[in-house]
């Protein structure tokens, strides 16, 4: 008599859309690295972050992005650590000293943009990495986390 397990399948692969995020997320971290704040070319790259997250948000309320030293593991699948983009944002939030990152449902661009530019500091430059700040110096938004 032979049995039969149904086990759950594992995926492997990021979804399109959380790949696409992940790497608008990115380059967002670092235009906002790249220039101060108020410049012209700082808007419209949340305002795409913003536009992923409302598609994301439309099949879950939250979105948690776990990190290692040069993955982010999101939804259970781990990113490619030879992919450049997403090993670069690994690596800066890893130097941040996060452990995570969670999005809700109902974040806003003025939350995006301010995370943007909290990640954006560069903490091996003199900085405090933010995971190291006291926890009432931590950069608090209603709708977005950062767990050291």
């Amino acid at each position: 008599m032979t049995e039969t397990t149904t086990e759950p399948t594992l995926r492997t692969t990021l979804s399109r859309e959380l790949s696409e995020f992940l790497v608008e997320f990115s380059i967002g971290v670092h235009r906002f690295a790249m220039y101060p704040p108020g410049h012209a070319s700082l808007a419209p790259v949340v305002e795409n972050i913003v536009g992923r997250l409302a598609e994301l948000f439309e099949e879950r309320r939250t979105l948690s992005l776990g990190v290692a030293q040069r993955q982010l593991i999101i939804e259970g699948v781990a990113t490619d650590q030879k992919h450049p983009v997403l090993a670069d944002l690994a690596q800066r939030l890893h130097d941040h000293q996060i452990g995570a990152l969670t999005l809700e449902m109902g974040v806003t661009a003025t939350e995006i943009g301010g995370l943007l530019e909290a990640l954006a500091q560069e903490s091996e430059r003199g900085g405090t990495p933010l995971g190291l700040l006291a926890p009432e110096q931590v950069p608090h938004w209603e709708h977005a986390r950062l767990q050291q």
